[in-house]
């Protein structure tokens, strides 16, 4: 009996190695969620455990306790991206494409000492943002054959993020932050 126990945990503990080690993410469209930061971007995003400069809004609030004067950041990134749709219909085949768009995102921030331990900022930055419209002629036979209509996707996102840390001591510290998002999206 104990043989088949350490077997069956032994199969289960195999079977999760393997499992894990082909993940794919499953999430959609993550060029559109942009990181605040080139030095985070240079990192692979591996930024919360340094999180050390006006980023640290975003990345790590616990950060900013160790901040000693007042800091101002400003990062911005900007991508250009189209899309592709294909179908095919019983009466018509679509192969479009969608106009070039430019995406501006990026972060803005202050943090600032209060008083002793504790250190307060803000940051405003749109993690995700884009807007595609699509050439209605080519997909007429989406809408009864009428090239009027106007073809478009959009999403908006726009983050404030009020900040505050405290420094417990030199090696620990603790931060919070409240994230208040405001987002669109919209089909036309």
């Amino acid at each position: 009996m104990r043989k088949a126990v350490v077997l069956l945990l032994l199969v289960f503990f195999i079977c999760g190695i393997a499992n894990e080690s082909y993940a794919v993410s499953e999430a959609a469209v993550l060029f559109l969620l942009i990181s605040p930061g080139a030095r985070a971007a240079g990192m692979g995003e591996a930024f919360v455990a340094i999180a050390d400069d006006a980023t640290a809004v975003y990345w790590n609030p616990a950060g900013i306790a160790y901040f000693k004067e007042q800091h101002i950041g400003a990062y911005g990134t900007g991508n250009f991206f189209s899309c592709s749709y294909s179908a095919n219909y019983p009466n018509k085949d679509i192969d479009t494409q969608s106009n070039n768009n430019f995406y501006g995102g990026g972060l803005i921030s202050f943090v600032s000492p209060i008083m002793g331990n504790f250190v307060a900022g803000v940051g405003v930055y749109t993690p995700a943002r884009f807007k595609l419209e699509w050439d209605s002629k080519q997909i007429s036979s989406l809408s009864m054959d009428n090239e009027n209509i106007e073809w478009g996707t959009s999403v908006r996102m726009i983050t404030i993020s009020p900040v505050i840390a405290f420094k417990i001591q030199s090696i620990y510290s603790f931060g919070a932050s409240l994230n208040l998002n405001y987002s669109t999206f919209s089909v036309d």
